[in-house]
């Protein structure tokens, strides 16, 4: 009896230790868990919470169109708006929508002959339109004899003058003139003169063959300071036809890369039906490789002659895609619910003409609007 007493003890004993250590087990495993999942359930909480505002972000993303190279694309605009100086502020197409659009404009390129770089400035005070003949380069070489000689002749008009011409050039398709020519020139007159430029091959016989020409409407150009310019050479059939002329200024902010095209007005077009007015709004296309970037474009001003916008339009574009890019103003006349082109110019560093003035005048005045003319082609 007495033995099963001491077992009896000895195993409520040892069920007591075992309880004991099982109690103490437990409460220091609490503990160590409470210590390990704490911060688990803190990430967890966290991160829950950052996929749940994600989701928000997408969400309200996934309300635009989608855009197709967003990220890759070199080019944004997510910023952009059409903004009036008169205080309207109409919302522009956006960036993501306008890069979807995998259409193509004919953007219709002058060919590429040649460039013709020259100097312009006037004094007013005497009367002195002064124009530097610089140099050319990438002209076209004789087939036969592999070479190049060749000259510049320039004059005003209206009426035409009597061509001043630069000496020749002999054998090379990158020639350099240097020489300077001076045309009386009243500040009156400005307006209504044009700078015509031919450049000529001459070969052993004298004889003379016109490789490109351009042209600068003097009217068009800012002469508070001398200009120095590069104009892309063309054929003499690729002149504008005359559907009307719109007024643009052009000014560009390095350090926003911010590209601002301000739509002034509008003169001499050519309405439908040979009206006097119309209803008519501008289109402004950024393009790159002759691709749609991003699109723009005016209120509608109705019933006017000489419609006036003073419109301003915002492109962000990093400065080293400007030589890219190229800008498509379009006007366009409105017939009820259709319509109708009237003209469009092209504004870049792959043009000619005042076209390309303009973009280079933007470029040498960094911060500063230039505003300049421009005649509409069809």
């Amino acid at each position: 009896m007495g033995g099963w007493l001491v077992a009896i003890i000895l195993l409520l004993l040892c069920l007591l230790v075992i309880g004991s250590i099982l109690l103490v087990c437990r409460i220091i495993g609490l503990r160590q868990l409470s210590a390990w999942f704490a911060p688990s359930e803190e990430k967890t909480n966290l991160t829950a919470g950052t996929t749940s505002q994600a989701e928000t972000r997408i969400g309200i993303l996934r309300d635009d169109p989608p855009a197709r190279e967003e990220v890759n694309s070199p080019i944004s605009d997510t910023l952009s708006e059409t903004e009036s100086y008169t205080g309207h502020l109409p919302r522009a197409a956006s960036f993501e929508s306008v890069a979807s659009d995998s259409s193509v404009l004919d953007v219709d390129f002058p060919s590429r002959i040649g460039q013709l770089e020259f100097g312009i400035e006037f004094d007013r005070d005497s009367g002195e339109l002064v124009v530097s003949v610089i140099q050319a380069k990438d002209l076209e070489m004789d087939q036969v004899t592999k070479s190049l000689d060749s000259f510049v002749k320039l004059w005003l008009t209206p009426p035409n003058e009597r061509p001043m011409q630069t000496r020749i050039y002999k054998d090379s398709v990158n020639p350099i003139w240097k020489e300077r020519f001076k045309f009386d020139l009243e500040y009156q007159e400005i307006e209504r003169k044009s700078l015509q430029l031919q450049v000529f091959s001459s070969d052993k016989y004298a004889r003379h063959k016109l490789l490109g020409e351009t042209e600068l409407r003097l009217g068009d150009l800012d002469f508070r300071a001398p200009l120095r310019i590069w104009m892309n050479l063309r054929d003499m059939d690729e002149k504008p036809t005359e559907v009307g002329d719109v007024m643009l200024s052009l000014s560009y902010l390095p350090t926003a890369e911010r590209l601002t095209v301000v739509i002034v007005k509008a003169r001499k077009l050519k309405w439908a039906y040979s009206k006097a007015n119309g209803d008519c709004f501008i289109k402004v296309y950024l393009l790159q490789n002759g691709k749609k970037i991003s699109k723009k474009k005016t209120t509608i001003k109705k019933d006017e002659k000489t419609p006036i916008f003073n419109e301003a339009m915002i492109f962000s574009i990093p400065a080293a895609h400007l030589e890219n890019v190229q800008l498509r103003i379009s006007v366009v006349e409105q017939l009820g619910e259709n319509i109708l082109p009237i003209g469009h110019v092209l504004i870049g560093s792959q043009v000619s003409g005042t076209e390309l003035t303009h973009w280079n005048q933007m470029m040498t005045s960094l911060r500063r609007p230039v505003a300049m003319w421009h005649q509409l082609r069809k």
